[in-house]
């Protein structure tokens, strides 16, 4: 028998499943974009976190070089930071105020409720805010998810994967719950019995870092990898930010394990990770800044942007760059695309943003 031809795909695959990414305009910078102070607040780990934040920076010197428009940023090295680090910006004239971070949440509510003459956004939280001069920037992430548990499924040789979460809110089980389900369709396909360990998609209830800090927790995440590779795991999906380094040291002590990222490109961010990493289900945060940013040089609205797989808000990346992936399953995976894209899939979550 004939063995599956392996694929080393990265940046085509990518291009390939966003099908419709967006090209900068050509009319270059505008009066009013000229008009808008668009400044930027971090998460907790800073600028460098190797994830959203240091998108959302890219998306923001992008609408610098190709709107004309005015920038700022405050980085923030802890939860407590979020109050100062965002009146730090108010304090610089800034008219556009955008958060990195959702847990930044509470904050920037706070913020736009004593700043009525200003605008803000923030990027990935799924709850629903009630301030008018707050736009909301969100991810359809159970779309890549399922991608991304397709994958893992099709790549398993012991038959069971494994995922964890940072913390128990929408952000996250957004990517857990199209994880089960991507595993579900594989094993109808394929006519297989993979097992998911670590997420009941049912009883929303799963493994997750807590914590006060937990996108932080580099060893509870190193500790819950092992606890699923133990538990038969040969795919681990980890979501949880920064602290999915802690992931990476525990599938590089275990040969044969491998992981896929969710957020930022993992094989990119890290580069000991790339080796035994299949992909990245990644969400476009540098896209959606630079969305929301053009969009307020025509007037600002608080009409939530969504990310999905249609317009290049999540994509999955980097498949096949690292741990290897075979021809057939990369075909599928560009199909299933496809699938969620048009419609004939289905994906569904009870945090399922629109």
């Amino acid at each position: 028998m004939l063995k599956p031809r392996l694929v080393v795909l990265g940046l085509s695959l990518a291009l390939a499943m966003v099908g419709c990414a967006r090209t900068p305009p050509s009319s270059g910078s505008s009066s009013a974009h000229a008009q808008v102070k668009a400044c930027l607040v971090s998460g907790a780990n800073g600028f460098d976190d190797q994830g959203a934040s240091r998108a959302a920076s890219q998306g923001l010197d992008r609408a610098v070089a190709q709107l004309g428009v005015q920038s700022d940023r405050a980085e923030a090295h802890s939860v407590g930071d979020y109050p100062a680090a965002i009146q730090s910006m108010v304090g610089a004239g800034c008219t556009y105020i955008l958060g990195a971070s959702p847990d930044q949440s509470d904050a920037l509510a706070a913020a736009a409720r004593a700043n009525t003459d200003l605008h803000f956004a923030l990027v990935g939280v799924t709850k629903p805010v009630s301030e008018k001069n707050l736009k909301l920037v969100r991810f359809q992430s159970s779309q890549v998810g399922f991608l991304a548990g397709y994958l893992a499924a099709a790549s398993s040789s012991s038959g069971t994967v494994g995922t964890f979460g940072a913390t128990n809110a929408p952000a996250v089980t957004l990517y857990m719950d199209g994880f089960s389900q991507g595993i579900t369709y594989f094993n109808q396909k394929a006519s297989k019995a993979v097992k998911l360990v670590g997420w009941t998609m049912g009883s929303q209830s799963g493994d997750f870092l807590g914590g006060a800090d937990p996108y932080s927790d580099k060893e509870g995440a190193r500790a819950r990898t092992e606890d699923l590779i133990g538990q038969g795991a040969d795919v681990v999906m980890p979501v949880a930010g920064t602290a999915d380094t802690g992931a990476v040291q525990a599938v590089n002590a275990h040969q044969g394990t491998r992981l896929v990222g969710t957020g930022s490109d993992l094989c990119a961010s890290y580069v000991d990770a790339c080796a035994a990493t299949l992909g990245t289900a990644a969400a476009g945060v540098d896209q959606m800044v630079f969305d929301a940013i053009e969009e307020a040089g025509a007037g600002f609205t608080n009409t939530t942007l969504v990310g999905t797989l249609a317009n290049g808000g999540v994509t999955m990346v980097g498949v096949g760059k690292g741990a290897p992936v075979a021809q057939n399953i990369a075909d599928d995976l560009t199909a299933v695309s496809q699938g969620i894209k048009d419609g004939s899939i289905k994906v569904t979550s009870p945090s399922s943003v629109s």
